[in-house]
């Protein structure tokens, strides 16, 4: 416990013998067996380390979240997940506490701008297609861009592992992120704890697999819910009552 450190920048990683020497922006430097990077979809650390500039890529949506308060003359069920689809966007809904408060994602396809008039946006993309949906609004409203990643990374350094968005980052539509960096972690630990030779090609490849699945899933998730074509929409309505009956 003595040896947590809070605040660091890591400035250089280099190789010496079988460990890693990090030198953080501090002019401070510690001597380790292993590096887990886990700082998220735009690590720094990253480029960093492995001496490139990496950057996920912006998958061409926008997330919008609200807070729904008043919940007593909601139509959605208020102990369970609603989803509703609509072309080119869906949206979330799910209780988050006792007070009967519930939270609302919405993702809508939408070209990165730095202004977005979120009220409009909404206007424009889901109430002109439902008006019902309008007293789902009436709070504050923030946004945020997403980003995904085309492919796992991998470093350069076999005794250095990347975790959670900074591995990989979904596209949010199975909502996946947090449940796979907390299933990476786990394998990750009993791979060191087993003191297994070629850990980060094991990791690797495990990952890899698991994460093709997930994020073809995803990815499914996230055209099957904008359809826009009438007869896929029928088509997707029909399957789905069939699968959650």
């Amino acid at each position: 416990l003595n040896n947590i450190k809070f605040g660091k920048e890591v400035k250089k990683v280099s190789k010496i013998k079988e460990k890693l020497l990090i030198n953080f922006s501090d002019n401070t430097n510690d001597l380790v067996d292993y590096l887990i990077i886990s700082d998220g979809v735009f690590s720094g650390t990253k480029s960093v380390v492995e001496n490139k500039n990496v950057q996920p890529i912006y998958n061409g949506s926008i997330a919008v979240r609200t807070l729904i308060k008043n919940t007593q003359d909601m139509y959605y069920d208020k102990q369970n997940i609603s989803l509703i689809m609509l072309k080119n966007a869906h949206i979330v809904i799910y209780p988050i506490n006792k007070k009967n408060e519930l939270n609302l994602v919405c993702i809508i396809r939408q070209k990165l701008s730095s202004m977005t008039d979120l009220n409009l946006l909404i206007q424009n993309k889901i109430i002109s297609q439902n008006k019902n949906l309008k007293n789902l609004f009436k709070n504050s409203l923030e946004s945020w861009p997403i980003y995904i990643t085309k492919k796992p990374f991998k470093s350069t350094y076999e005794n250095l592992f990347y975790l959670g968005d900074a591995f990989f980052t979904f596209s949010p539509t199975m909502a996946q992120g947090a449940s796979q960096s907390i299933e990476a972690a786990y394998e990750l630990f009993n791979l060191l704890s087993e003191n297994t030779k070629g850990v980060q090609n094991l990791y690797f490849d495990k990952r890899v697999e698991r994460i093709r699945l997930v994020n073809n899933r995803s990815m499914l998730n996230y055209h099957s819910f904008h359809l826009s074509n009438p007869l896929m929409i029928r088509a997707r309505n029909f399957f789905l009552k069939k699968i959650t009956r």
